[in-house]
């Protein structure tokens, strides 16, 4: 993996008949005297492709009988480009000072003092409108500077989230100045896809895209303009969205589907308000006067967080969906408190035209969700009523939606307020940022740890790659853009 090239690292520690551990996570490498006794020093240096480190062990002090470095099997199976012994000036004990033997490593990123693999991460600063998240809390730093990781902050991305820079200082980051200086690390964590003034970017210095990886929210059937950009950069691009588990749940998606969910309801009885452009609309109603209504297309985790508030705030709501063991799960939660159907388009035509309150929650891995409520199906909706979709940003499952920002969030069509927001958790940074980082942590540590490699030890994060080497790689985006 390229990275920035940097001095050699030392490390002295005393060894008498002792042993130094070096691990690099694939595999160890055992330093130790075997005759005599005294200081020694282990020396890294780089040499050739970054991607080599020189290990060698000389006698720096002491009395005695020579000793040398003795190399014992790693306990892990390296790999084919494994251990190698050094082949330099000469071979054996050749170097400053007798009984100097060296050996050869191919890994990923540097090691620490301690011998430890280590990586540089980028958190860039969001961009895109009203985005206030930020990829990395101090919290998940402070983890993964605590593994030997140098994390590279740019100024100011976490005060949308209440996180000052002297947070990151004081747990181990180093706070930039630039997006370029966050953006040139080989690992680079986001939560938003880059925009179109971030392209410049992917590809970092000469070139290299294909050595650094990138780790956000991609949604790229949505975002062709995106996809040729990380196809021609070549860098890794592992999209959380896509991350999937054996049983396919979809992990680094969930957090923010039930945030989304449960603001999708928020904000439309927001804008049922008459001062918002809604029909005046109280979703819980009062003594006398009938509640809401609110249809929920999908009964995924979006839509099942939907109507958790939905009905707290004492709504009728019903949800359609066409997985039938879903539904079976969802009466297990809700009873008879949701009405449960069978989604299809006849079913989807009689609801539609009743509700105050349309929630989009169709979810298809990778791919844009069907067309389920049709512009003339919105037409039929009464003045006022409200549509808040939250596929959008995967395209969107009803046919007049398109993406809207924080900043100016509704517009109408056909006298329905329809509402677009993709980052939907970005009004909450907080809670989102924290909720994220809880369940994305775990992956951006095998990433530091492993490099590429993760993606052969971990299907979920194998499952993940969206682009790789110039190459679209998730077969559900490959479909959506074939001619790429």
């Amino acid at each position: 993996m390229a990275i920035a090239a940097m001095k050699p690292i030392i490390a002295a520690r005393p060894l008498s008949r002792s042993a130094y551990w070096l691990n690099p996570n694939l595999g160890s490498v055992r330093f130790g005297v075997t005759e005599g006794s005294g200081d020694w020093l282990i020396k890294l240096n780089i040499v050739g492709d970054v991607s080599i480190v020189e290990i060698s062990v000389e006698k720096a002090r002491g009395r005695g009988k020579k000793a040398r470095g003795k190399r014992h099997n790693p306990p892990l199976t390296p790999p084919k480009r494994g251990w190698q012994e050094a082949r330099g000036k000469g071979r054996g004990a050749r170097g400053k000072r007798r009984g100097a033997r060296g050996y050869t490593m191919m890994g990923i990123g540097f090691l620490d003092e301690m011998g430890r693999a280590f990586m540089d991460i980028g958190v860039p600063k969001e961009i895109k409108n009203r985005e206030f998240r930020v990829g990395l809390s101090p919290q998940s730093v402070r983890v993964l500077c605590d593994r030997g990781h140098r994390v590279f902050v740019e100024t100011q991305a976490g005060v949308g989230s209440g996180f000052a820079d002297d947070d990151y200082r004081l747990v181990g980051a180093t706070v930039v100045e630039s997006a370029a200086a966050a953006w040139e690390q080989s690992l680079v964590v986001k939560v938003k896809e880059p925009l179109p003034s971030e392209y410049e970017f992917l590809a970092g210095d000469g070139g290299n895209g294909g050595d650094r990886i990138l780790f956000t929210y991609l949604h790229l059937a949505a975002e062709r303009q995106l996809t040729q950009a990380l196809l021609e950069s070549g860098i890794l691009a592992i999209a959380y969205e896509t991350v999937q588990l054996p049983d396919g749940r979809l992990p680094l998606l969930a957090p923010m589907s039930v945030i989304a969910g449960r603001l999708s309801v928020q904000f439309g009885a927001h804008f049922l308000e008459r001062p918002h452009g809604g029909r005046g609309i109280l979703l819980g109603g009062v003594p006398g006067v009938s509640p809401g209504q609110v249809v929920i297309l999908g009964g995924g985790v979006v839509g099942t967080e939907a109507a958790r508030i939905a009905v707290g705030m004492g709504a009728r709501v019903q949800i359609f969906e066409i997985n039938l063991d879903r539904l079976s799960y969802l009466e297990s939660i809700f009873g008879s408190r949701v009405e449960l159907l069978y989604s299809s388009p006849l079913t989807i035509e009689g609801a539609v035209p009743e509700a105050d309150l349309v929630v989009g929650a169709a979810l298809v891995l990778g791919r844009k969700p069907p067309t389920l409520v049709s512009e003339g199906l919105v037409a039929s909706m009464k003045p006022g009523s409200v549509i808040v979709d939250v596929a959008i940003d995967q395209g969107g499952c009803i046919e007049t939606i398109h993406a809207t920002s924080h900043t100016d969030p509704t517009y109408l069509v056909c006298d329905v307020l329809h509402y677009g927001v993709p980052n939907m958790p970005g009004s909450v940074p907080r809670t989102a940022t924290q909720s994220l980082n809880h369940s994305t942590l775990p992956y951006v540590l095998k990433l530091a740890e492993l490099g590429a490699g993760a993606i052969e030890q971990d299907a979920a994060i194998a499952a993940g790659v969206n682009v790789r080497d110039h190459q679209l790689v998730h077969p559900a985006v490959r479909e959506v853009f074939g001619d790429l």
